[in-house]
């Protein structure tokens, strides 16, 4: 059975802000998160189709939701417009989770993949994480998955909606213990580039924690039970 999800990176947030204010007499703040409306599942589209609009409030940059699927499909229903960035998408997200688990702030990958302030937020929060003996492995049998809800292509920029389920383990390296090894499922949006010939990731914010249940089996692409 699937745990109930918490926001894993808020969590983490907090302990690092912790260790970090007991080592060196300072302290880190915290980020409440608004619960989202339940998720909407939208299918890969078809050639010509349109959705809804809205504005996701940023962290990092500003990010918009998807809007237009319009282009020649490719295999599994994406256009050949959409899918560069489906992968350029999925390729910062495996940069980051191998980076995680060393806290490597130099990580090429990261650089390869993201860009802008959120390289440069994702280095610090790093840099953050290895001063307070923290990292993050994969656990066994693990869950994570990235599900793409939706794509927007517009010149040179995008932007993509995910619905995402992070099982990683957060732990002390100094002695192993766990710090939170709770599963997670949560909505993203995301802003992508084209710099250089290249797409790479500017902006991913939280749109939240979804609720155990459908949703979640939604996100793992899997039927509700």
């Amino acid at each position: 059975m699937v745990e109930h999800p918490r926001v894993k990176r808020t969590i983490a947030a907090a302990v690092i802000a912790v260790l970090l204010a007991a080592a060196a007499g300072c302290s880190g703040s915290t980020t409440s998160v608004t619960p989202p409306a339940p998720l909407t599942t939208v299918s890969p589209p078809t050639a010509g189709t349109t959705t809804a609009t809205s504005t996701v409030g940023s962290t990092v940059g500003t990010v918009t939701t998807p809007t237009d699927h319009a282009g020649t499909t490719v295999a599994g229903g994406w256009t050949a417009s959409q899918q560069p960035l489906i992968d350029a998408y999925k390729s910062y997200v495996e940069a980051y989770r191998q980076a995680a688990m060393s806290s490597d702030a130099s990580s090429a990958s990261l650089a390869a993949t993201s860009s802008g302030a959120l390289l440069t937020t994702v280095k610090r929060e790093l840099t953050q994480r290895k001063a307070a003996g923290i990292a993050t492995k994969s656990p066994t049998n693990s869950m994570a998955a990235t599900q793409i809800v939706s794509v927007t292509v517009s010149g040179s920029s995008g932007d993509i909606a995910s619905c995402e389920v992070d099982d990683t383990v957060i732990y002390h390296v100094a002695d192993g213990s766990i710090v939170n090894a709770d599963v997670g499922t949560v909505r993203y949006a995301a802003r992508l580039e084209l710099q250089d010939g290249t797409w790479k990731v500017v902006a991913r914010n939280q749109v939240g924690n979804i609720l155990p249940g459908e949703e979640m089996q939604t996100c793992l692409g899997q039927p509700s039970s």
